[in-house]
């Protein structure tokens, strides 16, 4: 026969723990917000998206709390929004409730904040809290699901006094937890790890700041232990963190070592993965450098996300290993209509389950009443007509790129024209009698592989229908 099938197989292989990877990919923004350094992102599970406040650049302070439904950052509206800030404390926990977020301090260009809010899903509430954190910002905040509360940690006044403070909210309150822990500081990372059921600590900028730290500290719940790591990140303050569940990590990136207001100053590169026990540099395929950034794990569209200085761009994680890649299929084939099926395929490798869209001539397929598979490895046709003929390729995308198949040509054949002279006239029954006793496949009207005498009463058919 004249048609084409192409067998397909498809890959995946698993990354390693020292395997290349995409690493932070740049994502368009339907209505960007713009320059800020040191915004705050949560994940609000219950409404689904991703939640930001604050943030701020040299020249201004946007203001605004917006939520990213994965293309898009939408403002809400008549949500009574706290006052302007950057480095404040802000964290989310799961579950319903009505204060699904709360924040704490940060400052604006002339003066530290020192109110607690909580936000429901849709509007700021100002708490009347007091015998909280001292007035400061670069402190940091997570919700410990373990004891079911908000955790903060840190910080620096106006004064230039650090805090090793450590704070609990209990819903209607900050209560002190007088524990050793880390040393005072301001500017470092902290995030719930619910694998180990630890808030994981790392960083910051100590006294004065130009003490800039490098070491790891973990919260169970009642006290804090400082973790004898191996091969640590570098010192850094302003890194970001959050927690990925499809790796079962707590990832870090990021930091510098300056202070806010002073031109960035060996601004950190690496992401880094932490395991419970140790930290893990990932190997990615372009470092991309940051400080002063935020980031959050969005749950809905399963991707790290990192937002922030020095531009108003946004990145998402790519843990794949590089686009998909594609033996290199292509050439032509024949759809031979009315009566036989087009096959095609693609033998793809994707270190991720990949996603699949056919091509016709430069537009994407879909699937109709004679065609199939268009969004898998393998395109069905069947029955063909005329008007299959074209251009065809395959499009196979993982979270790291898309990657295009080599190029089908599809020719049509009408099979009543056996002679292929370009008609089906009396004379193409002389020649399918000669393709019959000559074993050609052009005589298997029924497409079935075989010759039989079933093949010339599929013939009459096809002649009756025409070319």
């Amino acid at each position: 026969m004249k048609y084409l099938t192409f067998i397909v197989l498809v890959a995946i292989i698993s990354p390693s723990a020292s395997a290349q990877v995409c690493g932070w990919l740049f994502m368009q923004q339907g209505q960007p917000l713009g320059h800020r350094e040191s915004p705050r992102l949560v994940y609000d599970d219950t409404a689904g998206h991703v939640v930001l406040f604050g943030g701020a650049s040299i020249i201004q302070a946007p203001g605004g709390t917006f939520a990213w439904d994965g293309s898009t950052w939408t403002r809400f509206q008549n949500s009574n929004d706290p006052t302007t800030r950057l480095e404040h404390a802000m964290a989310s926990r799961p579950g319903p409730t009505n204060q699904k977020i709360l924040l704490y301090g940060g400052r604006t260009a002339t003066q530290i904040r020192t109110e607690t809010y909580t936000f429901d899903g849709s509007a700021w509430t100002l708490q009347a809290s007091i015998g909280g954190p001292p007035g400061v910002y670069g402190g940091a905040l997570a919700f410990h699901q373990g004891i079911g509360k908000y955790i903060h940690f840190g910080g620096v006044s106006t004064a230039g006094v650090y805090s090793d403070s450590t704070f609990e909210w209990d819903g209607t309150q900050w209560l002190p937890i007088n524990i050793p822990g880390p040393t005072a500081r301001a500017f470092h990372a902290m995030e719930y790890d619910p694998i180990r059921n630890e808030i994981v600590l790392f960083g910051g900028g100590g006294t004065g700041g130009t003490g800039y730290l490098g070491d790891t500290w973990v919260f169970d719940g009642a006290s804090w232990t400082l973790k004898n790591v191996i091969a640590p990140p570098l010192n850094a303050a302003y890194p970001a963190m959050a927690f990925d569940p499809s790796r079962g990590t707590v990832v870090m990136h990021g930091g510098s070592t300056n202070i806010w207001w002073l031109p960035p100053s060996n601004v950190r590169s690496q992401t880094w993965e932490w395991n419970g026990a140790g930290w893990t540099a990932v190997n990615e395929i372009a470092p991309l450098a940051r400080t002063y950034m935020a980031m959050v794990y969005d749950a809905a569209n399963a991707q790290l996300l990192l937002y922030g200085t020095p531009d108003a761009e946004l990145y998402r994680f790519s843990w794949d290993q590089g686009p998909p890649t594609i033996n290199p299929v292509g050439g032509s084939a024949t759809a031979d209509y009315p009566t036989c099926p087009l096959n095609l395929g693609i033998i793809a490798t994707s270190s991720s389950t990949p996603t699949y869209q056919w091509y016709k001539d430069g537009s994407p397929m879909v699937n109709a009443a004679r065609i199939s598979g268009v969004t898998t490895p393998n395109l069905s046709i069947h029955p063909t007509r005329a008007s299959d003929a074209g251009v065809y390729f395959c499009r196979v995308r993982n979270s790291c790129g898309s990657t295009d198949s080599n190029s089908v040509i599809v020719n049509a054949q009408c099979q009543a024209d056996v002679n292929m002279n370009g008609t089906a006239e009396p004379s193409d029954f002389t020649a399918w009698i000669t393709a019959f006793n000559n074993n050609d496949s052009a005589a298997d009207q029924n497409c079935d592989g075989a010759l039989t005498p079933a093949d010339f009463t599929r013939w009459l058919a096809n002649f009756q229908i025409g070319c």
